[in-house]
């Protein structure tokens, strides 16, 4: 039996709500893509075949991103993708119990969560500690916000203020082997510290896989912006996902008063116009803009995208058209759009200021 992977996106983010976004926690775009979304390219780039995504019942969309999106990104490299919809809660392990009788081998990552870490890595240690349960660790720091005191014999003999702290936590991916499976299947709903803690009274091995990969846990809109510089200053470990890509293309987003020059695509989406479309266009010296593997034509393809600041409006190209840059924010999480698009809107766009960063 192969090994399955596991994403557990069953969060609705109240932290992440309370900071002003209403979309479920797992469809949150980081530089243009969602949470998800890149949970499925460190698996697929890990060459794992088989992977069930845990989604609940009560909030249909993310279902339904699997289905469309994340299905055919699967397809596209080999693999299968299935929906596990939780009827009731079952903690944030428990669904993991659901598939012992297919598998020995269970790895588990959550939608809300984005790290450097390769996941073959932490499937290579399992195997070699022969452990029940193999957990990610890492060391954080804290800042206390209150003076720290020490006292002795009634009197105050230390006072730091504000000081830092540090802890071993969970990085929240973990490897289940049998054991821990037959455990996950007795009993839900269940939580990954209740699993360690029955695995430990049966006498069973939990490995620690210590790293210093990035990693963020991305609850609020301050680690959203973590988030995202993350992935901006590492794109090769998040945006190339594929090796060797099977197929590459060359488009460009061109830039001017009028907005943005957009084309149809597959579907009927904007997308960006190719490259060589545009070479027409006049305007400043095409700059290297982002980079990244996505879909094209139901493909894994290398897309490279350079920005064009036109000093024209109105490029006599058939089938394109200037489009407002409001108006392409404002549906940067609607299905008009391709993926192309708002991926390279997202590398233009400064954080948080919806508006296109301003021409060099």
């Amino acid at each position: 039996m192969g090994t399955v992977a596991l994403v557990m996106a069953g969060g609705l983010g109240e932290r992440m709500r309370a900071s002003g976004r209403s979309t479920p926690k797992p469809l949150v775009r980081v530089r243009g893509v969602p949470l998800l979304e890149r949970n499925l390219y460190a698996i697929l780039r890990a060459g794992l075949e088989e992977i069930v995504v845990s989604v609940p019942a009560d909030v249909p969309t993310i279902g339904a991103f699997i289905e469309d999106r994340g299905t055919a990104l699967a397809t596209a490299a080999g693999a299968r993708l299935e929906t596990l919809v939780e009827d009731r809660p079952l903690g944030n392990i428990g669904c993991a119990g659901l598939l012992r009788d297919r598998t020995d081998e269970v790895l588990v990552v959550y939608a809300d969560n984005l790290t450097t870490l390769e996941l073959g890595a932490v499937l290579d240690h399992h195997r070699a500690a022969d452990a029940a349960l193999t957990l990610a660790t890492h060391v954080e720091t804290f800042r206390s916000p209150y003076g720290e005191l020490s006292a002795e014999e009634g009197y105050v003999v230390d006072y730091r203020e504000k000081p830092e702290h540090e802890a071993v936590v969970s990085s929240a991916i973990s490897v289940l082997g049998p054991p821990a499976l037959d455990a996950a299947a007795e009993r839900a709903p269940l939580g990954l510290s209740d699993l360690f803690h029955a695995l430990r009274r049966r006498g069973h091995l939990v490995a620690d896989l210590r790293h210093d990969a990035e990693w963020v846990d991305v609850n609020d809109v301050e680690a959203l912006k973590r988030a995202e510089s993350m992935v901006a200053a590492d794109p090769g470990e998040f945006d190339l996902w594929r090796e060797p890509p099977p197929r590459e293309v060359d488009l460009a987003l061109v830039v001017g008063r009028a907005g943005v020059v957009v084309s149809t695509g597959a579907g009927g989406r904007w997308t960006l116009p190719d490259a060589e479309s545009v070479g027409g266009v006049s305007g400043t010296e095409a700059r290297t803009l982002a980079e990244f593997d996505d879909l094209e034509g139901g493909e894994i393809t290398r897309v490279r995208v350079v920005r064009i600041d036109a000093d024209v409006d109105a490029p006599a190209l058939d089938g394109m058209r200037w489009c407002p840059q409001d108006e392409l924010l404002r549906e940067s999480d609607a299905a008009g759009l391709a993926s192309p698009l708002i991926r390279a809107l997202a590398a233009a766009t400064s954080f948080g200021s919806g508006e296109l960063v301003e021409r060099a």
